[in-house]
């Protein structure tokens, strides 16, 4: 299932990256980067569907505006460079305000993209893991289910957490509290340690 999930994120990747070159060319295609984005939310809400039950309702397809594009290309900020980078620096972990962001590299090696996580979102998918401390392991999937941030978002938060060793993954698919008791504390001092790393560079 992870496989999957990763393959949707490429995809949806890709259309964005596609959407935000039409809206910063020289002269913008707003028809167009608001067709690609329209597609990435497609993608997005089919990846919510496959990995979900069958019983869970999604959202059907929805017209994005010009303001959906502006903050979609807001949020995922590609940085070109005429050097290939080290993926063993990547992802890239911060916390700027009350905005959690990750900085990634693409397969080229050359540019990097960037996701953002509001501290909402964060807070929310952090509430629906607290739920799940007393079980002995649980799914993404059983996570986006309950929350109505983005599963990318979902995906990014849980990388997170296994990254610094508060959640392990058990076996494939499947995730785990280390220290579920130290769980909620563990969590507030990686947003605070992110936002101090970011207030020094």
């Amino acid at each position: 299932m992870d496989r999957i999930a990763r393959l949707f994120v490429e995809l949806r990747d890709g259309l964005l990256e596609a959407a935000q070159e039409c809206a910063r060319s020289d002269q913008p295609d707003w028809d167009r980067a608001e067709h690609f984005f329209s597609g990435s939310k497609r993608v997005d809400a089919l990846c919510r569907s496959i990995l979900s039950s069958p019983s869970t309702e999604h959202p059907n397809g929805e017209v994005p505006t010009p303001a959906d594009v502006a903050d979609a290309i807001q949020t995922h900020v590609q940085r070109s460079s005429t050097g290939r980078k080290s993926r063993k620096d990547y992802p890239k972990w911060s916390v700027r305000g009350d905005v959690l962001s990750k900085v990634g590299l693409s397969r080229d090696r050359k540019t990097e993209y960037e996701h953002l996580v509001p501290r909402k979102e964060f807070d929310a998918i952090m509430t629906q893991l607290v739920a799940n401390a007393g079980r002995r392991h649980f799914t993404a999937e059983e996570v986006i289910e309950q929350v109505s941030a983005p599963s990318y978002q979902v995906y990014i938060v849980l990388s997170l957490l296994k990254e610094h060793g508060v959640l392990a993954v058990p076996r494939r698919g499947m995730y785990a509290f280390s220290r579920a008791k130290n769980f909620v504390n563990e969590v507030e001092s990686i947003w605070r340690s992110l936002g101090n790393k970011q207030s020094e560079s």
